[in-house]
Protein backbone atom coordinates (compact mmCIF):
# COMPACT_ATOMS: atom_id res chain seq x y z
CA UNK A 1 0.00 0.00 0.00
CA UNK A 2 1.68 3.03 -0.93
CA UNK A 3 1.89 6.04 1.68
CA UNK A 4 -1.09 8.47 0.00
CA UNK A 5 -3.17 5.69 -0.19
CA UNK A 6 -2.57 4.87 3.25
CA UNK A 7 -3.35 8.15 4.53
CA UNK A 8 -6.92 7.75 2.88
CA UNK A 9 -7.75 4.92 4.45
CA UNK A 10 -7.05 5.89 7.72
CA UNK A 11 -10.36 5.65 9.95
CA UNK A 12 -10.08 7.29 13.29
CA UNK A 13 -11.13 5.68 16.51
CA UNK A 14 -11.78 6.76 19.89
CA UNK A 15 -12.30 4.49 22.87
CA UNK A 16 -10.83 6.64 26.05
CA UNK A 17 -10.70 10.05 26.89
CA UNK A 18 -7.53 10.99 29.52
CA UNK A 19 -8.10 14.01 31.15
CA UNK A 20 -4.79 15.42 32.64
CA UNK A 21 -5.23 18.40 34.61
CA UNK A 22 -2.91 21.07 36.40
CA UNK A 23 -4.20 23.60 37.90
CA UNK A 24 -3.72 25.53 41.32
CA UNK A 25 -6.18 24.14 44.08
CA UNK A 26 -7.62 27.34 44.18
CA UNK A 27 -8.74 27.60 40.85
CA UNK A 28 -11.91 25.84 39.79
CA UNK A 29 -10.81 22.31 38.35
CA UNK A 30 -11.97 22.57 34.65
CA UNK A 31 -10.48 19.31 33.99
CA UNK A 32 -12.01 17.79 36.80
CA UNK A 33 -15.62 19.16 36.04
CA UNK A 34 -15.37 17.73 32.33
CA UNK A 35 -14.19 14.38 33.22
CA UNK A 36 -17.23 13.99 35.24
CA UNK A 37 -19.76 15.70 32.91
CA UNK A 38 -17.98 13.59 29.96
CA UNK A 39 -18.65 10.20 32.20
CA UNK A 40 -22.36 10.97 32.87
CA UNK A 41 -22.96 11.95 29.04
CA UNK A 42 -20.91 8.63 27.85
CA UNK A 43 -23.01 6.62 30.30
CA UNK A 44 -26.28 7.89 29.42
CA UNK A 45 -25.59 7.08 25.74
CA UNK A 46 -24.55 4.03 26.64
CA UNK A 47 -21.05 5.30 24.52
CA UNK A 48 -18.69 2.32 25.32
CA UNK A 49 -16.06 5.19 25.68
CA UNK A 50 -14.22 5.43 28.97
CA UNK A 51 -13.06 8.25 30.72
CA UNK A 52 -9.83 9.06 33.07
CA UNK A 53 -8.67 12.23 35.34
CA UNK A 54 -5.67 12.44 36.74
CA UNK A 55 -4.06 15.50 38.39
CA UNK A 56 -0.44 16.26 37.73
CA UNK A 57 1.80 18.63 39.74
CA UNK A 58 5.29 17.74 37.81
CA UNK A 59 6.35 17.18 34.21
CA UNK A 60 7.56 14.18 35.47
CA UNK A 61 3.88 13.47 36.58
CA UNK A 62 2.65 14.14 33.36
CA UNK A 63 5.51 12.22 31.23
CA UNK A 64 4.74 8.94 33.81
CA UNK A 65 0.65 9.58 32.55
CA UNK A 66 1.46 9.82 28.94
CA UNK A 67 3.74 6.81 29.43
CA UNK A 68 0.80 4.82 31.16
CA UNK A 69 -1.54 5.81 28.25
CA UNK A 70 1.17 4.89 25.69
CA UNK A 71 1.37 1.51 27.57
CA UNK A 72 -2.32 0.99 27.58
CA UNK A 73 -2.28 1.29 24.01
CA UNK A 74 0.27 -0.62 23.04
CA UNK A 75 -1.10 -3.83 25.04
CA UNK A 76 -4.67 -2.81 25.54
CA UNK A 77 -5.39 -1.41 22.08
CA UNK A 78 -6.39 1.86 24.21
CA UNK A 79 -7.25 4.55 21.59
CA UNK A 80 -6.84 7.71 23.66
CA UNK A 81 -8.00 11.49 23.53
CA UNK A 82 -6.08 13.49 25.74
CA UNK A 83 -7.01 16.74 27.18
CA UNK A 84 -4.62 18.57 28.78
CA UNK A 85 -5.98 21.43 31.44
CA UNK A 86 -2.78 23.64 32.29
CA UNK A 87 -1.65 27.43 32.05
CA UNK A 88 0.76 28.03 28.91
CA UNK A 89 3.56 30.47 28.29
CA UNK A 90 3.77 31.77 24.77
CA UNK A 91 7.53 30.78 23.60
CA UNK A 92 8.56 28.23 26.16
CA UNK A 93 5.20 25.44 26.84
CA UNK A 94 2.99 24.55 30.11
CA UNK A 95 3.13 25.55 33.56
CA UNK A 96 1.94 22.76 35.86
CA UNK A 97 1.94 23.49 39.75
CA UNK A 98 5.38 22.86 40.60
CA UNK A 99 7.64 23.05 37.04
CA UNK A 100 7.33 23.72 33.38
CA UNK A 101 7.59 21.54 30.62
CA UNK A 102 8.92 23.28 27.14
CA UNK A 103 6.51 22.19 23.75
CA UNK A 104 9.34 20.20 22.67
CA UNK A 105 9.47 17.92 26.01
CA UNK A 106 5.44 17.46 25.88
CA UNK A 107 6.13 16.42 21.58
CA UNK A 108 8.60 14.09 22.51
CA UNK A 109 6.53 12.73 25.23
CA UNK A 110 3.91 11.94 23.41
CA UNK A 111 5.73 10.57 20.18
CA UNK A 112 5.63 6.91 22.33
CA UNK A 113 1.89 7.00 22.63
CA UNK A 114 0.80 8.22 18.95
CA UNK A 115 2.90 5.07 17.28
CA UNK A 116 1.14 3.32 20.12
CA UNK A 117 -1.80 4.04 19.27
CA UNK A 118 -1.70 3.17 15.73
CA UNK A 119 -0.82 7.18 14.86
CA UNK A 120 -4.70 7.82 15.71
CA UNK A 121 -3.98 10.15 19.18
CA UNK A 122 -5.76 13.36 19.18
CA UNK A 123 -4.56 16.31 21.69
CA UNK A 124 -6.86 18.80 23.07
CA UNK A 125 -4.87 21.51 24.89
CA UNK A 126 -6.50 23.72 26.98
CA UNK A 127 -4.15 26.39 27.81
CA UNK A 128 -2.99 29.86 26.52
CA UNK A 129 -0.73 29.55 23.90
CA UNK A 130 -2.08 25.78 23.51
CA UNK A 131 -1.94 26.29 19.71
CA UNK A 132 2.09 26.86 20.09
CA UNK A 133 2.31 23.11 21.08
CA UNK A 134 3.45 22.88 17.23
CA UNK A 135 6.72 24.79 17.47
CA UNK A 136 7.95 21.76 19.53
CA UNK A 137 7.10 19.90 16.49
CA UNK A 138 9.66 17.81 14.78
CA UNK A 139 8.70 15.14 11.92
CA UNK A 140 12.10 14.18 11.45
CA UNK A 141 11.33 12.85 15.31
CA UNK A 142 7.91 11.15 14.71
CA UNK A 143 4.12 12.84 14.92
CA UNK A 144 3.73 13.46 18.47
CA UNK A 145 -0.46 13.49 17.18
CA UNK A 146 -2.80 12.35 14.67
CA UNK A 147 -4.88 15.90 15.21
CA UNK A 148 -4.22 18.82 17.81
CA UNK A 149 -7.27 21.29 18.74
CA UNK A 150 -6.03 23.90 21.18
CA UNK A 151 -6.13 27.93 21.35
Amino acid sequence: MEANEAARSHTFKVNHIAIVESLATSEFLTGCELAGYLRGQLEDSKTPITVSYSEVATPDDFRAVVASLATRAEYEGLRPILHVEAHGEDNFGLHFRSGKIHWREICDALIPLNQASDFNLLLSVSACFGVNFISGVTLSRGAPCYALLAG
